[in-house]
């Protein structure tokens, strides 16, 4: 399991660094203990990054991480909210990448997980929320109960949404319960 996840956040950094420009803002919808906050923090030189999670250890673990890097705090606003309504962001800022890492929080209980209706209405928010060009990025854990769920429904609307106004692709590796990462890119 770990090369598969290892993989899978590799290959999300890989598209990551792609898509942005230092100049381009983000959110990190789940930011956890930081790991993929500090990555966009050092491809966002001077874009701005929201950094949301429902756990208040999560952001403290987000701010100590960036902040022993040297990242520029300034920049960055920590929501200690449920990413299902951004309605921290304002109208004004031009959001090019949203990401995912959904499930729990490693090395905490794991008994609290992102929940499958909070994580679709965020997702469909989020679709309206970045500008053309831009990016959500879902990294799914089927391993557990509410992560098969959460995958499931993610399909679900995966399969409802405008193929002319998205570009979607799976990455699933052929292995059961292997982490699954899902790129959807707006075309207009």
């Amino acid at each position: 399991m770990a090369t598969y996840l290892q993989e899978h956040l590799q290959l999300a950094h890989d598209l990551w660094k792609k898509l942005l420009d230092s100049s381009d803002n983000a959110i990190d919808a789940t930011c956890g203990n930081g790991k993929d906050s500090l990555f966009l923090a050092s491809t966002l030189s001077t874009g701005l990054m929201f950094c949301y999670d429902i756990q208040k250890k999560a952001i403290e673990n987000t701010h100590k991480l960036l902040k022993e890097h040297a990242v520029d705090l300034n920049k960055i606003t920590f929501i200690n909210s449920s990413h299902e309504t951004f309605s921290e962001i304002p109208n004004c800022v031009p959001i090019k990448l949203i990401t995912y890492n959904l499930g729990y929080l490693p090395g905490s209980d794991k008994s609290i997980t992102t929940m499958k209706e909070s994580t679709v209405n965020s997702i469909h928010k989020g679709l309206n929320l970045i500008v053309e060009g831009g990016a959500l990025s879902i990294t799914t854990y089927s391993g557990h109960l509410e992560g098969e769920k959460e995958q499931l429904e993610i399909f679900s609307l995966l399969d409802h949404l405008d193929k002319t106004q998205f570009v979607i692709s799976v990455y699933q590796w052929p292995k059961a319960k292997a982490p699954c990462l899902i790129w959807i890119k707006k075309t207009k």
